[in-house]
């Protein structure tokens, strides 16, 4: 499931049968902040799933794709 696709879960989970939303701001920003760090580690993980180098696994390639994902995406 994509970060996406849990929000939106989320979202829909919060509406009642009459059509009401009954979530408060402080949710939505919770669920905001869940899916953007879901996102971050989607994006991690498949970088590192995409890199077949010989620097693959451990702590060396962890530290290369969140540097990755900081460059890329952190201040967008």
């Amino acid at each position: 499931m994509t970060a996406v696709e849990w929000l939106l879960d989320q979202l829909e989970n919060q509406v009642s049968d009459d059509g009401k939303q009954t979530m408060s701001l402080k949710v939505t920003g919770f669920l905001r902040e869940q899916a953007k760090e879901m996102e971050k580690q989607q994006i991690i993980d498949a970088w590192e799933n995409g890199n077949h180098t010989e620097m693959r696994g451990g702590k060396v390639i962890k530290s290369i794709s969140e540097q990755y994902y900081n460059e890329t995406f952190k201040n967008k």
